[in-house]
């Protein structure tokens, strides 16, 4: 949901530099949070949590935009660490440490489908929606393509020299290539690859970070990663370039998301989230630090309801955290 951005000039409501911490603090989870993402549903904002503890809490917002918990999915056998939502559909998918990919139903929280293929923790999920895939990446270094609706492995090769910990889906037929859908990986060794849906073999690599790339997200600034060696890139897809490095966390960059037009956010080992505004040219300002976890921030998800904006972190101290625009 939250995977694209789109610079422009238009004229912004939200300047995005006074979030404040909701009253709202959630501690639901036993163990570490490792990922968020926001969905809409039935008109509503749903979120989902997914924990070290094995379990997944799907929450939604009340009348006053607070978090209710509605539905903790259990099925899981290790921690969980990526989650996908299936766009038009109620389908919500789980990859964890026990190896496997777990379909849900939003509906009543049941357990559909399982996918089983990969031989280590399922580390990342990306869908593609015009073509009905699911693409996972794991710590056995392969990338899967599967038949989201019938569980058919499609395709399994080696994508990586190291674990793939993350990809998005680059949704927009590029000047460069205007045939199949593309996607990015971000992997334990250091690069990022640009695939087609329909090939075995990377477009093209990307170098630049100097350790773990650990997430992504898509714009029209560019394709943006976070890694361990503390910096975010924006990067020139075309040419495999690196258009800016952004160097404000002082420790591992663990969580990027989208939170409006020309605002993005990251999370850090530094217990800091921080708040950028794209500007023209290319460049990048930091407009807010914000700050309230006691451990490593690993996930970020941003969403707006009415005319309030919201950044929603989690964390290894086991909380959730809400942070409310002004």
């Amino acid at each position: 949901m939250d995977k694209k951005l789109d610079v422009g000039n238009e004229k912004q409501k939200h300047k995005h530099n006074d979030y404040k911490e909701s009253v709202n603090n959630i501690n639901k989870h036993s163990s570490f949070v490792n990922c968020l993402i926001n969905f809409n549903y039935n008109e509503k904002t749903l979120i989902a949590s997914g924990s070290d503890d094995a379990t997944i809490k799907i929450w939604e917002t009340d009348e006053k935009n607070k978090l209710k918990l509605i539905y903790t999915l259990v099925g899981h056998e290790d921690c969980v660490n990526t989650l996908c939502f299936i766009f038009n559909t109620s389908q919500l998918i789980s990859g964890g440490d026990d190896f496997k990919i777990l379909i849900w139903d939003i509906n009543n929280g049941k357990l559909i489908k399982k996918f089983e293929g990969h031989e280590a923790s399922v580390l990342c999920l990306t869908n593609i929606p015009d073509e009905k895939l699911l693409i996972s990446g794991g710590d056995d270094f392969k990338l899967k393509i599967w038949n989201e609706s019938t569980g058919k492995l499609l395709k399994a090769f080696m994508a990586h020299d190291a674990g793939v910990m993350c990809s998005v889906l680059i949704s927009e037929k590029t000047s460069y290539y205007k045939e199949n859908t593309l996607f990015a990986t971000g992997s334990d060794d250091k690069t990022i690859k640009i695939w087609d849906s329909k090939s075995d073999y990377p477009i093209k690599t990307l170098r630049g970070h100097e350790q773990v790339i650990t997430c992504m997200i898509y714009c029209e600034s560019g394709l943006i990663s976070g890694s361990y060696d503390k910096t975010i890139i924006i990067w020139n897809i075309e040419k495999c370039e690196r258009i800016k490095v952004i160097q404000s966390h002082q420790s591992s960059v663990w969580g990027l998301a989208i939170l409006d037009l020309n605002y993005f956010v990251s999370t850090s080992d530094d217990l800091k989230i921080k708040v950028y505004e794209l500007i023209e040219n290319k460049e990048c300002k930091e407009i807010q630090t914000i700050k309230g976890h006691s451990d490593c921030i690993t996930c970020v998800t941003c969403f707006k309801i009415k005319d309030k904006f919201y950044i929603l972190s989690g964390s290894l101290d086991s909380t959730l955290r809400v942070w409310e625009s002004s």
